[in-house]
């Protein structure tokens, strides 16, 4: 065999490998059949739309005492940190000086009692002239205007409850010299309390007064009912959002005051919307899509979207109750190629 027929015979060895090995690798790489995807049937349900903020626990009034005048502290009448009741004396000033004033005052007003009525039988025998007995009457009033006086002094020495409470710690020492406007202690009312927080002002329109709300605190494993009673008239230019005030019982005391809330408030309520998995929409050019598998092939569906929750949105159009809707393989899939849903295991 001369090398020219020897050379001929490789090449056709050769050809002959390579076109066996195309033939196996287009074996290898056609289409085995529908892909197997996952999927999720629409249907209607009753959706909650829920905004989560947080919050801060508020005492449901708080007053700080002060005293009105001056004096030395001679009793204190709560141990701090307890409740005390409306009208409850709380803390004692001196009152000796006024004490004795008022003594003197009622002595004097006896006084110009009995001038005042032997000067009234003078007058009826015309033994006086009317002139003196308005002075003796004028007098009278005097007196009990001195009394008035001093009684409202004296009262200004003992601070009382404005209302029941939680007594928080006192400034002041018995014996103290307190200056008026000088701290003593804070008074809280803590049943009920109050929650404010702060809303996007987006929602202003839709929360009103006596809304229902749910909320919990850290370090409890308790979620507490509450209902909004107030609704700021102004938004907050810099952070666009509006304050509320919601109230919650106490009964327990579990709420502290200054305590973080994570409040939970329901918008609205949607009792028949069509929602998907979160992971089934696929993002483009001129807005979302899905993928519906219907008769076995893959159709792109452009779709409106609305209330998102923490897996699923709801879908406003494009998609209807009992369309299968893929949600596994999205990036292997193109329109019209065919699919089926993987069996459940």
């Amino acid at each position: 065999m001369n090398l020219t027929k020897l050379f001929g015979l490789i090449i056709l060895i050769s050809f002959a490998s390579c076109k066996k090995k195309v033939e196996t690798a287009n074996a290898n790489n056609a289409p085995q059949g529908p892909l197997a995807v996952e999927g999720f049937v629409a249907k209607m349900e009753s959706l909650e739309n829920i905004i989560s903020i947080t919050g801060n626990i508020l005492p449901y009034e708080e007053v700080v005492l002060l005293p009105e005048i001056q004096g030395r502290i001679i009793r204190i009448n709560f141990e701090e940190g307890r409740t005390v009741q409306k009208g409850q004396l709380l803390v004692k000033l001196n009152d000796a000086e006024l004490q004795a004033g008022m003594s003197k005052a009622k002595v004097n007003l006896e006084l110009a009692n009995v001038d005042n009525r032997r000067k009234s039988e003078l007058l009826k025998i015309k033994a006086i002239p009317q002139e003196e007995y308005d002075l003796s009457q004028t007098e009278v009033l005097r007196v009990e205007a001195d009394i008035a006086l001093l009684k409202a002094q004296i009262d200004k020495t003992e601070i009382r409850a404005p209302f029941s409470g939680i007594i928080g710690l006192r400034d002041v020492s018995l014996g103290s010299f307190v200056q008026p406007g000088q701290a003593i202690a804070t008074l809280s009312q803590t049943q009920p309390m109050k929650i404010e927080f702060s809303v996007p002002e987006k929602y202003s329109s839709i929360i009103k007064p006596n809304s229902t709300l749910q909320f919990t605190v850290e370090g409890l494993r308790d979620t507490f009912n509450a209902k909004t009673y107030a609704v700021d008239s102004e938004i907050n230019v810099n952070s666009r959002t509006f304050k509320i005030r919601a109230t919650a019982a106490n009964p327990a005391g579990k709420l502290k005051k200054g305590a973080f809330a994570n409040v939970n408030f329901m918008i609205d309520k949607v009792e028949n919307a069509i929602m998907v998995p979160t992971q089934a929409l696929v993002p483009e050019i001129r807005g979302q899509k899905v993928l519906k598998l219907k008769g076995g092939k893959v159709n792109f569906e452009l779709v409106e979207t609305g209330i998102r929750t923490a897996e699923k949105v709801q879908i406003i159009s494009g998609v209807n109750e009992g369309d299968t809707i893929v949600t596994s393989g999205l990036l292997q899939l193109r329109e019209g190629m065919e699919a089926v849903l993987k069996a459940k295991e």
